[in-house]
């Protein structure tokens, strides 16, 4: 692919991500008050798919939103694009953008998030979280999921998620078991997203 096409595809992707958040009606509740949320779930491919994280998450600021990035995909891919490159919660400023951006500890990327519902409550959040929180207006999620941890900490962070496959990346096995993983957490399986594919792939090329 093109510089071009790249440009093209990740907009396509931050365009579809965005019109899956939910709104304030529907969102989970973060000590009695709603905040939208969204995990995108990196399949084997969280390098390609921070990008379009951080991307959205300056779009939604840039509109005037107050917005909370959290990189737990052990990678930190996310993160480092936004020039964090340590553990706890970090206000960025990045081309205009201010944002927040949480990283868990480097031996604890299944950290128990915000969300009510969760195995953390209250008085178990991270202070710095809490009060993020309490202003914040939309919590965007880097999130990869290893069967050994679980994923049982995801619906502490985000009520919806999106998983990200890169054709030919990962085998059906891995791809099915993340589902289920996402699935068993509670969280709403909102879309599934093939990226990578090129005029030889043989799928319906549809977004599901």
């Amino acid at each position: 692919r093109s510089s071009g096409q790249r440009a093209l595809d990740r907009r396509r992707l931050v365009t579809h991500l965005g019109s899956l958040v939910p709104d304030v009606t529907s969102a989970a509740k973060v000590n009695g008050r709603r905040l939208p949320s969204l995990a995108v779930v990196a399949v084997d491919n969280a390098a390609e798919v921070a990008p379009a994280v951080v991307q959205l998450a300056s779009w939604n600021s840039g509109k005037g939103k107050q917005v909370i990035v959290a990189d737990i995909s052990g990678s930190q891919h996310a993160a480092r694009l936004l020039g964090v490159k340590t553990p706890g919660v970090s206000p960025v400023s990045v081309r205009g953008a201010d944002l927040t951006v949480v990283v868990p500890p480097r031996d604890d990327t299944a950290l128990s998030g915000p969300l009510a519902g969760g195995r953390a409550g209250p008085a178990d959040l991270n202070p710095e979280l809490a009060e993020a929180c309490a202003s914040a207006d939309l919590l965007l999620v880097l999130a990869t999921l290893d069967p050994a941890s679980g994923g049982d900490h995801l619906v502490t962070w985000a009520s919806s998620a999106a998983a990200v496959v890169t054709a030919g990346r990962s085998s059906s096995t891995r791809i099915r078991t993340v589902g289920e993983m996402i699935r068993v957490a509670g969280l709403r399986l909102a879309s599934v997203v093939l990226i990578g594919a090129d005029k030889s792939d043989e799928s319906l090329g549809l977004v599901h």
